[in-house]
């Protein structure tokens, strides 16, 4: 299969945030499989080239409005892949005025101009190519005029191709005015309530939406999530209409960096049949962050990051529980006031509390010495967080809906010792409280945590199984385009 990741980002090349790092590894575990794979992105400012690597070739885009641009595409291999089988080809879209004279990524006033002159571009490149991909896979508002542009071409050439869209963040939807839609070539009979009309704007997040052939995001429970009014930032109504069409594939862990079982960066390696280094991990942990050093104190993992108004609500309702408990609270991440005043109070002795400031050196450390993940907020787009939890044997207490990601969580059965975390729900203080304490009760019981532990070590989380389960879903893209194409 020929599949071509459009997206805004891929590390190292160009990475802001989480999408570069998803991107890539997506690329490599489908190349691994012996997929061709294609990753496709602006090529900016910031990025810098081997030597002097040539221009691979140059066309002209002309707009609607009768403005003409220079396009030059850059190719280059994915250094991960350069002595595969099937190494990924990283295809840089070049123009001086939207992105090689801008060194930065986003933050633009005219960024919804840029993309969706990118988008133009990629439908050129499409043109250019004698070998055209299976499917497009494309990420974000960034790419989602792809979406609508594939839809309506005329082109014999292009019709067959299947287009996945994946909302990694639905917050961000990459709205305009609507004189865009000139810009971008698009006659106004898009612009309506069914197609990319927003409020009166122009959405590029809902022309992906509404046009691909399958939407995917980061989970199940996002998927779910995201449909409902609290949390579907106004596009609820849609995806509900759009359900069957929509589904969640959980992403994966690099498995070679983050392998406890080799002891990469880490004071020492553990196994699930083995877990004597993950209390070797757990005292340097202690001893690096000046933690007092107690093996029967759990260390408790609170990612800074991720709170929110709704999780912060919830962290007040239990502060007062959470500073009575023998723990060791450890925040990671960037600072955010209304937590750290919850917590800043806490007796020092064995318990006590500490903020620690990001650091990517310090991750596999922090995640293999630390013994339980606080994961409060209710959307989680991404799960980076309990993804690497799980790797390390770290034990998650995350709200959640049984049966769903369930590869990734499992409620813990005490009584059978199956399972790999605690869920709780509804989403109230008073959960969240019984379930903390329910686990902490468990951590008491060395026995059934260490099967807890070893429950979690033993999980597959790689890419591969993120990619196979995107293979299935291609096939089905590709099914639905040809059904498609037959009755357009």
């Amino acid at each position: 299969m020929r599949v071509m990741l459009v997206a805004a980002e891929a590390a190292p090349i160009a990475a802001v945030g989480d999408l570069a790092q998803t991107v890539p590894a997506l690329a490599i575990a489908l190349s691994q499989l012996g997929h061709d794979v294609q990753i496709v992105i602006p090529h900016y400012g910031q990025i810098a080239l081997p030597g002097e690597m040539p221009v691979s070739f140059t066309f002209p885009l002309e707009t609607r409005a009768g403005a003409t641009f220079s396009i030059a595409v850059t190719e280059l291999t994915l250094a991960e892949t350069a002595d595969g089988p099937h190494p990924v080809t990283v295809t840089l879209i070049g123009n001086d005025y939207f992105f090689t004279n801008r060194p930065q990524v986003y933050g633009y006033h005219d960024d919804a101009y840029r993309f969706a002159f990118f988008n133009l571009a990629v439908l050129h490149l499409l043109q250019h190519q004698k070998v055209l991909p299976d499917v497009l896979h494309t990420h974000d508002w960034h790419t989602g005029l792809l979406a609508v542009y594939m839809k309506m071409t005329d082109d014999a050439r292009l019709i067959p191709i299947a287009n996945v869209f994946t909302v990694h963040e639905i917050m961000y939807q990459g709205t305009a005015q609507a004189e865009l839609l000139d810009f971008a070539g698009l006659g106004w009979e898009v612009f309506q309530q069914d197609g990319l009309e927003f409020h009166r704007q122009v959405s590029l997040l809902k022309s992906g939406l509404v046009y691909s052939d399958l939407v995917s995001t980061t989970s199940e429970l996002y998927a779910a999530e995201i449909q409902k009014a609290e949390f579907g930032a106004g596009l609820e109504g849609l995806l509900q209409s759009l359900h069957a069409k929509i589904c969640g594939i959980t992403e994966g862990v690099d498995d070679q960096r983050h392998d406890p079982g080799t002891g990469v960066g880490l004071p020492a390696s553990y196994t699930p049949d083995d877990l004597r280094g993950k209390a070797v991990c757990k005292e340097a942990i202690q001893q690096e962050l000046g933690l007092p050093i107690h093996s029967e104190i759990p260390i408790v993992l609170l990612p800074a990051r991720h709170s929110d108004q709704g999780s912060i609500q919830l962290l007040k309702g239990i502060a007062g529980y959470l500073q009575r408990l023998e723990v060791q609270l450890v925040i990671y991440g960037g600072k955010v006031p209304e937590v750290e005043a919850l917590f800043s109070h806490m007796p020092h002795g064995p318990s006590t509390y500490v903020q620690v400031e990001p650091n990517p050196e310090l991750v596999a450390r922090l995640w293999a010495g630390a013994d339980i993940l606080l994961m409060p907020p209710r959307l989680k787009p991404r799960t980076e967080e309990l993804r690497l939890a799980l790797r390390y044997g770290t034990i998650p207490i995350t709200y959640g809906i049984e049966g769903m990601d369930s590869n990734l969580i499992r409620r813990f059965d005490t009584r059978t010792g199956e399972g790999s975390g605690f869920m709780f729900a509804p989403y109230t203080p008073t959960e969240l409280q019984r379930t903390l304490k329910l686990a902490l009760d468990t951590y008491d019981r060395v026995s059934a945590w260490n099967q807890l532990v070893a429950n979690s070590l033993s999980l597959d989380l790689s890419w591969a199984t993120t990619a196979r389960k995107y293979v299935d879903y291609y096939d089905k893209a590709i099914a639905e385009r040809q059904k498609a194409a037959t009755t357009d």
